[in-house]
């Protein structure tokens, strides 16, 4: 899963994200063997491209690791997450967004 975060195509990205978002969705077991195999840092990364379509569901992956452990949370402050989250919810006209950025931010 990892890897496939690299590729070019948005729509696969998309999907991809909305996958991540479902799996890690879970408990902290799946949690945990889901994030050893996926690159945080790329999923933050898509978050800052602020393309609207990649942006959603990276903000869910981003929020699902978030009501873990600190030490799954901890990547994502790392590599710039709560910028990301404070762009949202200081620009952002999507409500839904807004509203989810304001979730991760809580936890």
């Amino acid at each position: 899963l990892g890897k496939i975060l690299f590729v070019t195509d948005k729509q696969v990205l998309t999907d991809l994200l909305w996958t991540l978002s479902y799996v890690t969705d879970g408990d902290d077991e799946m949690m945990n063997e889901t994030l050893q195999h996926v690159a945080v840092k790329q999923v933050v990364n898509l978050a800052k491209s602020g393309e609207n379509e990649l942006l959603v569901p990276a903000v869910r992956v981003m929020g699902n690791i978030c009501t873990g452990m600190e030490k799954e949370v901890d990547p994502i402050i790392t590599y710039g997450g709560l910028i990301v989250l404070k762009k949202i919810v200081e620009t952002s006209n999507y409500y839904p967004l807004v509203k989810e950025a304001c979730w991760v931010i809580s936890n």
